[in-house]
């Protein structure tokens, strides 16, 4: 949101599909790999292409998966396609969408991506929406990223050098060895039992101050000292 911001302007998001024979591959598995070759092998130069023809531009590119296993590409782009190149394809049906007629044949053709494509021009200056847009895949793919991605040079999340990474942080949770928690400790930094497979909540404290409670301490040396 703060790299948006700061860059400003008008951005348009697009969509940009595959080609149906590899919707048409034997499998998923061939059909995600296809299409990640293919996209491997024409991105940069369908970049090259756009900047070339729409100047200097920042985006932020991410993957959506179809139901057949082939990929998508969403990307947010800091530009406006012209009014005059804007058309719209099934008007007033729920498949309505618009798209740049003087882009179709050449996504196609040039680029070797899929027949259709759509892109929005995005409203000036509401960059929670523009944001919002491409987040959503940010955050819907990790089982995507596990089967698929780990293995080859493609990025899931690719961004231009002005916007970049973003930046690493610690998270919430911190591993830790423990044999007892206090009540007020868990609150802070949440705690999972790795005996019983469960996140500790106030409950589990049995209106005591600590974690395991003393009874189930002495009930767990008991048993031990039994099996000696």
């Amino acid at each position: 949101m703060r790299k948006i911001s700061e860059i400003g302007g008008l951005w348009s998001f697009w969509t940009i599909t595959m080609p149906s024979f590899i919707h048409k591959a034997k499998n998923e598995a061939i059909r995600a790999k296809l299409s990640l070759y293919r996209i491997r092998d024409n991105w940069d130069k369908f970049m090259k292409f756009m900047k070339r023809k729409y100047g200097k531009f920042e985006y932020v590119r991410v993957f959506e998966t179809h139901e057949s296993g082939c990929l998508h590409i969403h990307f947010l782009a800091n530009f406006h396609i012209p009014e005059d190149d804007y058309r719209t394809a099934h008007i007033g049906t729920k498949k309505e969408y618009s798209y740049s007629a003087e882009m179709k044949d050449v996504i196609k053709v040039n680029y070797n991506f899929g027949q259709m494509h759509s892109v929005e021009n995005l409203p000036v200056g509401d960059f929670a929406k523009t944001v919002g847009y491409v987040t959503k895949y940010m955050t819907k793919e990790d089982d995507f990223v596990t089967k698929y991605l780990s293995k080859t040079r493609v990025r899931r999340i690719q961004t231009s050098r002005k916007i970049g990474a973003v930046p690493k942080s610690k998270g919430v949770y911190e591993w830790r060895i423990v044999t007892g928690v206090l009540k007020h400790e868990n609150r802070e930094i949440p705690t999972f039992d790795l005996n019983r497979k469960i996140v500790l909540k106030d409950e589990n404290f049995e209106g005591g101050s600590w974690y395991p409670t003393t009874r189930e301490i002495m009930e767990t040396w008991k048993i031990s000292i039994s099996k000696e």
